[in-house]
């Protein structure tokens, strides 16, 4: 019976030794629960399989506003204005 005793001891040594969540709680403590295989957070609180940002630098990518691309667009036809805009000038006598 003692070893019976000391091997469920151990047992649950090893649960309060065991990696937990560990995310901050309104109540004020941290959550106990085990995080997510492969993860650091629990399915709670982010562990989730799909959760998280997009690999890459997609985040928040709508319309690529800001793709080198669209960048060169905008600079080519700031530079064709002002192009023209110098030519209107030159034609007026300014």
């Amino acid at each position: 019976m003692t070893a019976l005793t000391a091997e469920a001891s151990a047992e649950a040594g090893d649960a309060d030794a065991a990696p937990r969540c560990g995310a901050r709680l309104r109540t004020g403590g941290s959550c106990p629960l085990p995080p997510a295989a492969g993860k650091r957070r629990c399915f709670q609180h982010g562990g989730a399989r799909g959760a998280g940002a997009p690999a890459g630098n997609r985040n928040n990518w709508r319309d690529g506003f800001y793709s080198r691309a669209m960048k060169a667009e905008r600079r080519w036809f700031s530079g064709f204005i002002r192009q023209c805009l110098q030519t209107l000038r030159e034609i007026d006598g300014r």
